[in-house]
């Protein structure tokens, strides 16, 4: 059975794969090793370490392994033994994997928390299942919305605004509240919002 160390609010999966006798695991990961989500790869890797089963975790961050979106399918077939990301990014594979992405999922901690024994969340786990893998560590990571004139709280708040949004689950939503929709790439989108602010 594969792994997955599953984020939600952006629903991150720290995920293995099917590895019997393996003295080496690879796990990949699309970020910076300065980011929490390196950090969080980093700690299962020392305790695993620590816990002396002649086993180690080889960490490849920065998409040195896997494109950020292709990790799932490599890990749902063995090719991959763990993985940290948003449990979204394979919607494409598992479309209901989209709903982790969605506004208002995780309020804080403690809903979080609740979120991880809740039937959702078991039902999500028995999709992965299905494709052989598993989570290991559930983390979330708050999100929120971004406005260069006001504060955006509510759907009415989006009405006639140009945005940008983590996925298609979400563009469709804000189109759905009267947004329209940027075709920036993730770098031109930051690089603008620097500027306005």
């Amino acid at each position: 059975m594969r792994t997955t160390i599953l984020a939600a609010t952006a629903a991150l999966s720290l995920a293995a794969s099917g590895i019997a006798q393996a003295e080496e695991l690879r796990l990949s990961h699309q970020w910076s090793n300065k980011d929490v989500r390196h950090k969080v790869a980093e700690i299962v890797a020392n305790e695993v370490a620590a816990a002396n089963v002649d086993l180690e975790i080889k960490i490849f961050g920065s998409k040195s392994l896997f494109k950020p979106r292709e990790q799932y399918k490599p890990l749902s077939r063995g090719q991959l033994d763990m993985t940290v990301f948003p449990l979204s990014y394979a919607g494409g594979q598992q479309p209901a994997f989209n709903l982790t992405l969605m506004p208002g999922l995780v309020k804080n901690h403690d809903h979080a928390a609740r979120l991880n024994e809740s039937e959702f969340m078991g039902k999500l786990e028995a999709k992965m299942a299905e494709d052989d893998v598993m989570v290991l560590v559930h983390g979330y990571l708050a999100g929120g919305f971004v406005g260069k004139d006001k504060c955006i709280t509510n759907p009415d708040d989006v009405k006639g605004l140009q945005t940008r949004a983590a996925g298609k689950a979400f563009e469709q939503m804000l189109v759905g509240a009267g947004a329209s929709m940027l075709q920036w790439r993730l770098q031109r989108f930051i690089m603008r919002c620097k500027q306005a602010f």
